[in-house]
């Protein structure tokens, strides 16, 4: 039975419990071991600052990256379903002024991470609006930890399979250090995560991006970063194609 939980403090985040199948928990988990391999380790994009080096340790693969059409993968057709929930909509938009937002996303992107053993993720935010993070494990669960911390607010939320959370993507919030009592491979702690954007803000936030790295003073290597960041571009227009001829 799906249950929903409420933040009941100054944090506004909706927690929600057994909102898929086991069927399709099961299909997502057939999904996630195959990706598993194609997995890496990814610098966190951080823009506050601060130093990326030692935030995490973790894999993670990018879906969009993976697949050319979103219908080819399991897990992104899945997790779609929330965007037609009505019912969470309204359960969103009565906990917080905040989740209005959520009629205006226009873009999102989705990952997919795994954590073994020591594997951690410290201190930060997302670069997005609004943050759903699901996990799922096999069972028996082979290891501790890996919990959800919001610093700022002395908030904690327990991991458990088939549970997602609905949050304000610009909450600093931190995973827990894994351990993994367990000795077989793809035991660990699988999340799926999806950003929602505004594209607007989003496209603003790096053309912002690229008029501080660039300046009047443009070098080989910053140049590659604008092609880069262009492309990024390309591709997000191309996704909000997709999703508008759906």
């Amino acid at each position: 039975m799906v249950k929903y939980i409420p933040s009941t403090k100054t944090l506004p985040y909706l927690v929600v419990d057994n909102y898929f199948s086991e069927i399709e928990v099961r299909s997502m988990l057939n999904e996630l071991h195959t990706l598993r391999p194609k997995m890496e380790y990814q610098e966190p994009e951080i823009y506050d600052g601060t130093d990326p080096i030692d935030t995490k340790k973790n894999r993670s693969i990018s879906l969009d990256s993976v697949y050319n059409s979103r219908e080819d993968s399991y897990i992104m057709r899945t997790l779609h379903n929330i965007y037609q929930d009505k019912h969470l909509e309204k359960k969103l938009k009565s906990l917080s002024w905040f989740y209005d937002a959520i009629n205006h996303v226009n873009l999102d992107s989705t990952f997919a991470s795994y954590y073994e053993n020591s594997d951690y993720y410290k201190r930060h935010k997302d670069i997005s609006v609004i943050s759903i993070m699901y996990w799922l494990w096999e069972e028996p669960k082979s290891f501790e930890g890996g919990d959800i911390y919001f610093p700022d607010f002395d908030e904690k939320i327990s991991v458990k399979r088939n549970r997602f959370v609905i949050m304000p993507s610009s909450t600093s919030h931190e995973v827990d250090s894994i351990k993994y009592v367990g000795d077989e491979e793809g035991m660990g702690r699988y999340s799926i995560i999806k950003f929602l954007y505004i594209y607007q803000a989003e496209h603003t936030r790096m053309l912002s991006q690229l008029m501080n790295r660039v300046g009047f003073n443009e070098t080989q290597e910053q140049w590659k970063q604008v092609k880069e960041l262009t492309m990024k571009l390309k591709r997000q227009e191309k996704q909000i194609k997709e999703i508008k001829d759906k």
